[in-house]
């Protein structure tokens, strides 16, 4: 493996971890159920304009999606990281109905298959959908064509960074122009 791509690896491998014990100090400073909110970008870079400028109009949709919901929230942190952008909320009802929430936040979305709302519940264990997720490319589960390295990596990030297009010249150009009006 090139030197470069084993750096990359350590360096994602390394944020995770970093992310997860940022988690785990959230749930022990906090009350609530912890909502980290980012982008599942496959391959590398994970970071961009358009990535920056897609995951603050979408968590704008999410905020708007919660008081529609009527569920008290508090953003407790957000930053940019190489695993790309991230957000931490935490919610005042159960990790469960949390889960559901999420879920129908990810389905009703235009960009809802790139989105990784992850719930974790007081003792750090993540809520798991019941309904695993499909692959952005194929009907198979994605955990399954992850495993296998099915497509590319190439072929997955041209799709990610298309809808991503898609979504900023169609959801956000209209917001602007919706602004103006």
């Amino acid at each position: 493996m090139p030197d470069k791509l084993l750096e990359i690896k350590k360096a994602i491998l390394q944020a995770k971890e970093e992310r997860w014990k940022k988690q785990l100090d959230f749930l022990d400073k906090f009350e609530g159920t912890l909502i980290c909110f980012k982008f599942n970008i496959p391959s590398w870079p994970k970071n961009s304009e358009e990535i920056s400028q897609a995951f603050e109009s979408l968590l704008g949709e999410f905020i708007k999606f919660l008081m529609r919901e009527k569920v008290a929230f508090s953003i407790i942190d957000q930053s940019e990281t190489i695993l790309g952008p991230e957000a931490f909320l935490l919610v005042n009802i159960p990790p469960a109905n949390t889960k559901k929430q999420t879920i129908q936040f990810e389905e009703e979305g235009i960009v809802g298959r790139l989105l990784d709302l992850d719930v974790l519940a007081r003792d750090g264990k993540p809520i798991e959908r019941t309904i695993k997720r499909k692959c952005y490319l194929c009907d198979d589960l994605a955990i399954n064509c992850m495993i296998s390295q099915k497509h590319p990596p190439e072929e997955a990030r041209k799709y990610f960074d298309k809808i991503i297009e898609n979504y900023l010249e169609n959801v956000v150009t209209s917001k602007q122009f919706d602004a103006k009006s």
